[in-house]
Parts: C-alpha cells; structure tokens; sequence
C-alpha cells in the first residue's frame, strides 16, 4: 500500500457537461411526475438554477463545459431547451418557456446550415466545421437535432410559431428513407414522426385545482404532448387564452390549437383523443 501511494494517480474526468446535466434535470422531472416526490422536483429546480446561472458562455451563448468558455454544440442546446420545456408542465413556471423560444432562436442562428434545415454540430460559422456535419442518428445521447425538431414541434405550440412547425415537418422530411436503413439508430425521429402522423396532443388546465390536475396527467402516459397550467388568469400564451374560470378548473384537450369540449376529471381525457 505505501509504494502505490506513491504513484501517480489516474486521470479524473471532472468535467461538468451541459447536455448530461441538462438530460439529468428532464430525469428528475420525469421522476417527479412519475412518483411525486417532491425531492426529484427541488433537485430539477436546483439543476435549472444552476445551469441558467452557470453554463452561459460569452454573447449570451450556452456553454459546453463549466470549467472553460468551450467551443458549444448543438446537443447543448437541444438538450438543454427540452428540459426547460419539461420543467414548465410540473411547476407551471412559464418564464421557462420564454427562456427555451430565446435559446431556439440563438441554436437556429449559430448552427444553421447553408442548405436545408437539419443543422451542424457545431456552430457553422466556425472554422473547420463542415457544412454537411449534421449528425442525426442516436449514440450517447439522442440525436440533438432529432431532439431540436421535437422542441420546435412544442415551441411552435407554447408561443405560436407555426413557422417553427414548419422548420420540424423539413427537418422530418429531409431525413427521408433513412427510417427504412437504420430504424433502431432513429428513434428519436420516430417519436417526431408519430406526434406529427397522430397530431401533438396539447393540454390547457386553468383553474383553482390547475396544479392537481396537471399532476394527474403528467403521472399518466399520452405519448409526445405539450402541457401548460395556470390557477389563475393568464392570456400571454396561446393554450391558456380565454381557459381560465374562477368557479371550476376545466381540462382543454386539442390538436392543432383546435380543442374538444372541455372535461372536469383527468380520466374524461380519453374520451377525447
């Protein structure tokens, strides 16, 4: 034991990774509307806190790495814009929203290709980073532009960017028959796939009891949805204008901005889909 001590030590690998702490808050909230445990909740806010405080780079860019002003990468973002999304549907928190469009607009700036609409890896203005490298296929993490269609698909949702949709169907498009080559490498685009085949299924709470309820449908499995609650009057989104009434909480279901009658219990839910 005396002579290893006196070796040299291996290597450790202390890096602070945005993406991976980004995918780590979306676990925590998965966890939290599976489970209900209020400790899964304080640690996503906690790892929100800290990667809105520490993770940004230099020209309101995200960074990759907390130790150093990193080159960023497109997984930073997309990962990164997911998570906040998932967030907002368990807190209600909507300035998450308006953080996740801000994010987009910057990731589809800094990584857009001179053709087409999936984009780099890495920034595109940078040099040495080919115009071509768009990686699209699952590894390590899911596929970050699989992941950036999916964000556009709900963002379009949360703040009425239809053009936003339209980017996420030309990302879908240009993927083309690779869904028939490498199925298994491209399950994040089959999820994308789905919600736009299916239609993304869109869920208003507004109400007093907003908060319950939403806990009910985020515990429950709908495939790709996305979800916005408020316990009181709120028109500065699309999904919650003219929802709220002081007397009830009512459960809006829609497709499209296009909403069934509204239903009372989370169980009714399916009645509409």
């Amino acid at each position: 034991f005396q002579k290893r001590i006196k070796r040299n030590s291996p290597a450790v690998d202390d890096k602070i990774n945005l993406a991976w702490n980004a995918v780590a808050l979306s676990a925590f909230a998965e966890a939290y509307s599976a489970t209900h445990n209020i400790k899964y909740l304080k640690e996503a806010e906690a790892l929100q806190q800290f990667i809105c405080r520490s993770m940004g780079g230099n020209e309101g860019r995200l960074r990759h790495l907390l130790q150093n002003d990193h080159l960023v990468y497109l997984e930073d973002y997309a990962h990164t814009i997911a998570a906040l999304l998932q967030l907002q549907t368990i807190n209600a928190d909507h300035s998450l929203i308006g953080q996740a469009a801000s994010l987009a607009e910057k990731a589809l700036l800094i990584f857009r290709r001179a053709e087409g609409h999936l984009l780099n890896v890495r920034p595109a203005n940078l040099n040495g980073t080919p115009d071509h490298w768009a990686f699209t296929k699952d590894e390590d993490l899911p596929s970050a532009n699989a992941i950036m269609a999916m964000n556009l698909q709900k963002l379009a949702v949360y703040v009425g960017r239809t053009d936003w949709h339209e980017w996420a169907q030309s990302m879908l498009l240009e993927m083309g028959k690779a869904f028939e080559k490498e199925p298994l490498l491209l399950t994040s685009w089959a999820l994308l796939w789905l919600s736009e085949v299916k239609g993304l299924t869109e869920f208003a709470v507004a109400g007093p009891e907003a908060g319950v309820k939403a806990r009910a449908i985020n515990n429950r499995f709908w495939g790709q949805y996305a979800m916005m609650y408020a316990t009181e009057k709120t028109d500065e989104y699309p999904l919650l204008v003219h929802r709220f009434q002081q007397e009830e909480t009512l459960i809006y279901v829609c497709k499209n901005f296009a909403c069934r009658q509204p239903v009372r219990a989370v169980d009714d839910i399916y009645s509409c889909l």
